[in-house]
């Protein structure tokens, strides 16, 4: 008996799907392959899926150029400020002409005494040269107006002498009253809040000395400034005799006596 080799329908449907699926299985690899090739790479970290390939980052920012340097805040001006006032005084050109003032009257005293003394010695000698040769009323007579010159040239002397140190110090006074003016103008012009005493600072800086500024300043506004001495002071004539027989002696010197000298240290 002859084996029917013909396949029945359904086997050669069968026969079929199984040839059409095996072409297909190798044409889903060929596609999934290049769907492979054809994806993106994967996500970052993080990066959600679906969103897209991760955006390259953006370039830094170019540093910044460096701020140019603005001009730093004024230096503030200091708190306090120090003056010698003394030797603002001293040092300043009204006081060194004052003190060459003084040097020449003084020793245009010490001239005067010098001469007046000379004077009385030689007068003593020569009377008491002629005690024994005069009567005795003449001899008294001439021994009491010499007595008289003495006191009268000693108060002359004391009252020059009190009245050229009124002198002087009135000038001096004159000076220092002038200088808390010269003071206050420095102290507003440098902002300070406080000019101290420098003889009352232990210790400073130097930096807030303004003594030498006190002094130009000082010079400046005292300039053309002199002062005048009494005429009594620059003249030569001998004590007047006051006929009276001569006052007593105004003492030891201890206590001069009172001399006009009113406003003989006045600056003009």
């Amino acid at each position: 008996m002859r084996r029917n080799t013909s396949a029945s329908p359904p086997a050669r449907a069968f026969e079929r799907r199984r040839r059409a699926g095996a072409r297909g299985g190798g044409a889903l690899t060929r596609a999934l392959a290049v769907a492979l090739a054809a994806a993106p790479a994967p996500a970052a970290l993080g990066q959600t899926a679906g969103a897209g390939p991760a955006p390259a980052p953006a370039p830094a920012p170019p540093p910044e150029p460096p701020a140019a340097s603005a001009p730093g805040p004024a230096r503030a001006a200091p708190l306090i400020l120090y003056v010698d006032p003394d030797r603002v005084i001293e040092a300043s050109a009204p006081a060194a002409a004052l003190r060459r003032q003084e040097a020449e009257l003084r020793a245009r005293l010490e001239a005067q005494l010098a001469r007046v003394k000379a004077e009385l010695e030689a007068e003593e000698l020569e009377l008491s040269k002629l005690r024994d040769t005069l009567a005795r009323d003449e001899f008294n007579a001439r021994a009491l107006a010499f007595d008289r010159r003495v006191r009268r040239e000693r108060a002359a002397a004391q009252e020059r002498g009190a009245m050229f140190v009124r002198f002087v110090n009135e000038a001096r006074a004159a000076l220092a009253s002038a200088l808390p003016r010269v003071i206050e103008a420095l102290r507003r012009e440098r902002g300070a809040a406080f000019v101290l005493n420098a003889g009352a600072a232990l210790a400073a800086d130097p930096a807030l000395d303004a003594t030498d500024e006190a002094v130009r300043r000082f010079d400046a506004a005292m300039a053309g400034v002199t002062f005048d001495p009494p005429a009594e002071l620059l003249s030569d004539a001998p004590a007047a005799d006051d006929g009276a027989g001569g006052a007593p002696p105004a003492g030891d010197g201890s206590a001069p006596p009172a001399g006009n000298g009113a406003g003989s240290a006045a600056p003009r």
